[in-house]
């Protein structure tokens, strides 16, 4: 069985843009203490700023749909050169080959687990707000 080779400058590439990217959420988590000050302490004050929460939940929900567009992305190279990793594939670690029917499978596969990531990054927003609405008794 043939093995795709990693790459280590796009390795290095690839951990140095989580780091980067990790940090505004590092810093909106160290704000979470402020959160119930933000929202006050009476269900009034959440009907007044629900429209704010509903905003922040889909901006932070958002950031997560970039991989879905990529993962989409690699299932339909995967399914047109009917072999994974597809040519050309800049890869963190060195990876099997796979050719044919089974390539074409894991495209598929590929395909089903971005719907169904789809759809749980949509539930996000809404069972957050559906939370904060419970606590607040709104």
């Amino acid at each position: 069985m043939a093995v795709d080779k990693a790459n280590p400058v796009h390795r290095r590439r690839v951990l140095f843009w989580l780091i980067v990217l990790s940090l505004p959420l590092l810093a909106l988590m160290a704000q979470l203490d402020h959160l119930p000050q933000w929202l006050g302490d009476s269900s009034a004050s959440f009907e007044q700023q629900v429209h704010w929460l509903v905003a922040l939940l889909v901006l932070l929900s958002l950031p997560l749909a970039i991989p879905l567009v990529l993962l989409w992305r690699l299932a339909e190279r995967t399914r047109i050169a009917t072999r994974f990793p597809p040519p050309g594939t800049l890869l963190l670690r060195d990876t099997p080959v796979r050719e044919g029917r089974a390539a074409l499978r894991y495209a598929r596969l590929l395909k089903l687990l971005t719907v169904l990531l789809a759809l749980a990054i949509g539930a996000i927003p809404v069972a957050l707000l559906l939370m904060l609405r419970a606590i607040t008794g709104s």
